[in-house]
């Protein structure tokens, strides 16, 4: 199997643990290893397509902590996330209200919604804009993303290729993927 396969698998089973944590699901616990003899573990975690990896032996990941302090926020937006706890909500049209004026804040800093409730049914509209005010404190960039896609087995089904995006081929010879690089930028 391969790297990046397996690294993929980890972070399903980071993402989905992590979301199930937050509802308060059973699964594998820190320090124990998903893999062929306990996949029935995580049934309710993970989707049948993914599962079906572990339960047939492809896939085998540890199971680690992830405390909140290992994230390392800048004290600013740390500061700005705890001020903002209880201070505002979603309005109808999905927007950022302040609770104290019904209407939109002339700035935000910080997570808006440091504390999300899974059973609100706001939950998906505040991650959202918590990962949006996330991704605009640390500034514009231009990031690139490469994506193979890999079968188990080691190959690509057919040539992937989007507007701008990488070239991804399969190698009869060495049954494994190669990425051409191709221009992502727009006149």
């Amino acid at each position: 199997m391969s790297k990046l396969s397996l690294v993929v698998a980890a972070l399903v089973l980071v993402a989905a643990l992590a979301i199930a944590t937050a509802r308060g699901a059973e699964g594998p616990k820190p320090g124990e290893t998903l893999d062929q003899t306990t996949w029935q573990e995580a049934e309710s975690l993970l989707p049948p397509e993914i599962l079906r990896h572990y339960r047939d032996g492809e896939y085998r990941n540890p199971v680690a902590d992830w405390p909140e302090s290992k994230y390392n926020w800048p004290p600013d937006f740390q500061a700005a996330t705890r001020a903002n706890e209880g201070k505002l909500t979603v309005g109808p049209r999905g927007e950022i209200l302040s609770k104290e004026t019904g209407k939109q804040p002339p700035y935000v800093l910080g997570h808006p919604f440091p504390a999300i409730d899974p059973s609100d049914r706001t939950a998906g509209v505040k991650v959202v804009w918590n990962q949006f005010y996330r991704f605009w404190y640390f500034g514009n960039l231009r990031a690139e993303s490469q994506v193979n896609w890999i079968s188990p087995g080691g190959s690509s089904a057919a040539p992937t290729r989007t507007s701008g995006s990488p070239t991804t081929t399969a190698s009869p010879r060495t049954s494994g993927c190669r990425t051409r690089r191709t221009s992502s930028r727009r006149p």
